[in-house]
């Protein structure tokens, strides 16, 4: 990476003196760093936060949202809210809460087809194993905690009704295969929060870290 110059005709260059093949000194002034909450869900603005998207929306979403919640209240073209994470080894977490008969997934993304995690309805838990949703188990809340670990390719979900004893889902997977040349569409793999049914999902606390 070479650092450019802009000329007073509006071209730019590289300063006089640079060469590629040569040491380059680093610009002056002090590091910028990522501000700790950059995880949030709400922007200093009140909209979305800026590490947050719709995946392909197709119609206006129904939500509200502060710094550490978004309650989102879906209909037939709801779609998932995504992340991008910054790491080839972390461990994302967040509280999910149901209402009504509405559901709510905590995945590890790509596409449409092609995703995996957990979700909570008013059935219990389900596992979601590459778009197919498992039977559920039954779960004595409505409120559920739901952890990934992803190292390398390789996911572990966790999950808890308190926060402090967790168990681990069954089904554990790697997603070296998840990418543009065996799946199309150039994308890239995410971690989403979906909200589906008719009801109210609420996702709160959610927590990032590099491992």
């Amino acid at each position: 990476m070479e650092p450019l110059e802009w000329t007073e005709d509006g071209w730019f260059r590289i300063p006089e003196g640079v060469r590629a093949d040569q040491s380059i000194q680093k610009p002056y002034g002090q590091a910028v760093t990522r501000s700790l909450n950059f995880h949030d869900f709400q922007s200093k603005n009140g909209g979305l936060g800026f590490a947050w998207s719709w995946y392909k929306p197709r119609s206006p979403i129904e939500y509200d949202v502060d710094h550490n919640t978004i309650s989102i209240i879906p209909n037939t073209y709801t779609v998932p809210i995504v992340f991008m994470p910054r790491d080839h080894a972390y461990e994302a977490q967040v509280e999910i809460e149901i209402s009504g008969k509405a559901s709510g997934r905590f995945v590890l993304f790509y596409n449409e087809s092609t995703y995996s995690g957990l979700e909570l309805s008013d059935e219990g838990l389900h596992g979601i194993i590459r778009g197919w949703r498992t039977p559920a188990k039954p779960s004595p809340s409505r409120l559920l905690f739901v952890r990934l670990r992803y190292i390398d390719h390789e996911v572990i979900f966790y999950h808890s009704i308190d926060g402090t004893e967790w168990s681990k889902f069954e089904h554990s997977f790697e997603t070296s295969g998840w990418h543009h040349n065996a799946l199309g569409g150039f994308l890239a793999l995410r971690l989403a929060l979906w909200a589906q049914g008719s009801g109210k999902v609420t996702f709160k606390q959610f927590e990032y870290r590099s491992l």
